[in-house]
């Protein structure tokens, strides 16, 4: 039997180099999460399932909440089923019910009441730089 070697295996040409380090477009892992009545701070997976929970963040490339509760949400889609959102940064948003701060998606279907998409935050921007311009006249 040969000795234990600590050393990594070198990669045969059919599996290719290692992966690099996990970026947000690399699936992270584990391969699926699947929160139920419970909380998490961070939730890093492919694939997010979450009913009646409370998650912080998620970094994912499917993230489903139903009737919970998200901080942040990054991911290439994200459906939500009555629930409330803070922010959300996805490919494409599904909602049905429930509330979100901000949306930020190419795609957004549903019937969710959200607080800031982007023509809400560039009309708020609008109103600072305005608001700065004549504060400034003032002096």
């Amino acid at each position: 039997m040969p000795a234990p070697n600590d050393d990594p295996p070198e990669p045969t040409p059919d599996q290719g180099p290692p992966p690099p380090d996990v970026t947000i477009d690399a699936p992270p892992d584990p391969p699926s999460t699947s929160l139920g009545s419970t909380q998490a701070a961070e939730v890093r997976a492919r694939s997010v399932e979450a009913t009646q929970s409370a998650v912080g963040r998620a970094v994912a490339h499917d993230v489903r909440i139903d009737q919970g509760a998200l901080g942040l949400a990054r991911a290439r889609s994200v459906v939500t089923n009555e629930s409330a959102i803070g922010v959300v940064a996805a490919g494409h948003v599904e909602t049905r019910g429930g509330i979100s701060f901000l949306v930020l998606a190419r795609r957004w279907t549903g019937d969710a009441t959200v607080l800031l998409d982007w023509r809400s935050v560039l009309a708020v921007a609008c109103a600072l730089v305005v608001l700065a311009r004549l504060l400034r006249g003032r002096r």
